[in-house]
């Protein structure tokens, strides 16, 4: 049962992302960028795993977390190909 405090703490730092993302008005350069891309990630593993975990398992939270895991995931390698690019 300790795990869930874990999840929770992993879906709080997604709210923190969110928070300074909001804070700072959408505009991050690339190294911020990519530290919200982790903590979205770790935020929606949290959540997935708290779905899975969850009696009976919860699979809407699971199949909407993977799904937004890989569009998050997507994007972050599409700004990084980017800021690649500009850099060269």
């Amino acid at each position: 049962m300790w795990y869930k405090y874990l999840f929770w703490i992993m879906v709080a730092l997604q709210v923190a992302g969110w928070i300074w993302f909001s804070y700072k008005a959408g505009k991050l350069n690339d190294k911020q960028f990519y530290l919200f891309t982790i903590l979205m990630l770790i935020g929606q593993t949290g959540t997935a795993a708290e779905g899975y975990f969850s009696n009976p398992i919860n699979w809407g939270a699971v199949g909407g977390q993977g799904f937004f895991f890989a569009v998050t995931l997507y994007g972050s390698v599409q700004r990084f190909r980017q800021a690649r690019k500009e850099a060269l």
